[in-house]
């Protein structure tokens, strides 16, 4: 996520802006599957049990198990 001075530089706009912009970003994105935002820039959602409860700890840390498992299939590891 760009910093506030970044977006406020890079895109001409209001710092003020900047901060309602980043926060409506922010909101959309941590929604199940990423809202809107992350549907239009997500292709591959991973599985989720069903028992797990979105937001939980189990959560995340099964998000960050997943990429990191992705990553490694991208250099050929697993």
């Amino acid at each position: 996520m760009p910093t506030l001075r970044e977006l406020q530089d890079d895109h001409g706009m209001a710092y003020a802006t900047a901060i309602r912009l980043r926060s409506k970003l922010t909101k959309d994105l941590a929604k199940f599957h990423g809202g809107l935002l992350g549907r239009c820039i997500c292709i591959d959602f991973p599985n989720l049990p069903p028992d797990m409860v979105f937001g939980s700890e189990s959560h995340l840390l099964h998000l960050e198990g997943e990429m990191q498992r992705r990553r490694w299939q991208s250099v050929g590891i697993e």
